[in-house]
């Protein structure tokens, strides 16, 4: 049996010959992963005369640490641990995969050497140097090695002089409303297509999307966390259900969507956002509705893709090169456009509307304070500021 969500060999097994990791995997099938909904007793599993308790169990526990990821961070670690893997690989002789703690000094030397390396002499830039870093960390965890980066502070130094060194990364450009009504006045509503991407540009916006959580990708998006026809609750104006296979949904008020799943939802319950129907062109419910009235069959499929487009969800390569445009047409850079912007104008947007940092953080579903580096200081703020410091009439406190 594979590595369920996890891609097939992720985690190399312990190296051969010398140290291994204090608790080794046996010999045997790789890890069982039996779904929550599929457990059941270890006596009613028809494998169980061969296998005790403990070993099934430890066959478990890589499967187990490695789905504490999410599956964009399983694969992200997977290749990014390639890069420490080669640099281990390529010394004379071959050194083991892991660094086994016995030497501290020496193993900060040699994170300190693998941080030159890619950084310096291969040129990679500071952040794939970081998450290769991390990706290095997390292997050690799992087959019990401990922290390896832990109170390394030389190291810390040698991060700050890469990041110092390393080209400053292009930070996208928050999307606007004049944007979005450009691309609107550019669409052909009338054609299908047209109509899919202005609605999915309005989800990305006013739901503050991820773009994996609505649009496909060239490395496959993770189809579970997708937003599916499914994924929709329509309500009229007295808090109704209407039922998209036989309702009128032209007395929808309120859309609800339920996005399935995130990198950032730590108890899989998903959350629930809605929108309230407004005379705006862009509102998303307005465009649902619009896409209902054209395609109704699209809406009697629960498991179809909201933004499918052939066989699988609308191409965020196809979005981007939208927005692109209409940057262009506005007078920005394109080159700082991406559907990442629509998530950043979204939250910049509600800033700048007076939502309070939590219902910002809500509704984006940030965990922690980084949602504020998605936000974008508008030249407004700063109007009537000198007059307004200079009426402040304050004896300070001695």
């Amino acid at each position: 049996v594979g590595w369920g969500r996890g891609p097939e060999g992720a985690i190399p097994p312990p190296p051969k010959g010398g140290e291994h990791p204090p608790t080794s995997r046996p010999a045997g099938p790789k890890a069982f992963h039996i779904p929550v909904n599929q457990r059941t007793a270890l006596a009613d599993l028809g494998f169980a005369a061969s296998l005790n308790p403990q070993e099934y169990a430890t066959l478990g526990v890589e499967q187990m640490l490695w789905d504490r990821l999410a599956p964009g961070s399983q694969k992200t670690y997977s290749s990014s641990f390639k890069h420490w893997k080669l640099f281990r690989s390529c010394a004379d002789p071959p050194l083991p995969v892991f660094l086994f703690g016995k030497d501290p000094v020496e193993d900060e030397m040699e994170l300190l050497r693998f941080v030159y390396w890619m950084g310096f002499v291969v040129g990679y830039q500071y952040s794939t140097v970081h998450v290769a870093l991390y990706a290095m960390r997390y292997m050690h965890l799992v087959y019990g090695y401990g922290d390896v980066l832990k109170d390394k502070h030389r190291l810390t130094l040698a991060k700050l002089a890469l990041k110092r060194h390393s080209n400053k990364p292009r930070r996208k450009v928050a999307a606007t409303t004049a944007m979005l009504a450009d691309v609107m006045a550019h669409s052909n509503l009338s054609v299908w297509k047209d109509l899919l991407c202005m609605t999915a540009i309005s989800f990305g916006f006013f739901f503050l999307l991820r773009a994996s959580e609505y649009l496909g990708s060239h490395q496959g998006a993770y189809l579970d966390y997708v937003v599916r026809v499914g994924s929709l609750t329509f309500l009229d104006s007295q808090g109704r259900l209407l039922n998209p296979a036989h309702d009128d949904l032209n007395n929808s008020h309120e859309l609800i969507v339920n996005i399935p799943g995130s990198k950032t939802d730590l108890y899989n319950h998903g959350q629930r956002l809605n929108i309230h129907l407004s005379s705006e062109a862009l509102n998303p419910l307005r465009l649902i509705l619009a896409m209902w009235r054209s395609t109704p069959a699209h809406f009697r499929e629960p498991n179809r893709f909201l933004f499918q487009y052939g066989s699988g969800p609308l191409h965020r390569d196809v979005v981007s090169s939208i927005l692109k445009k209409a940057a262009i047409r506005l007078g920005a850079d394109p080159k700082n456009v991406a559907p990442h912007s629509l998530r950043a104008g979204g939250a910049t947007a509600m800033y700048h509307a007076g939502y309070s940092t939590a219902e910002i953080q809500l509704r984006g579903r940030w965990v922690s304070d980084c949602w504020m580096i998605y936000i974008w200081q508008g030249r407004g703020i700063s109007k009537r500021l000198v007059e307004r410091l200079c009426a402040v009439d304050y004896a300070p406190l001695m």
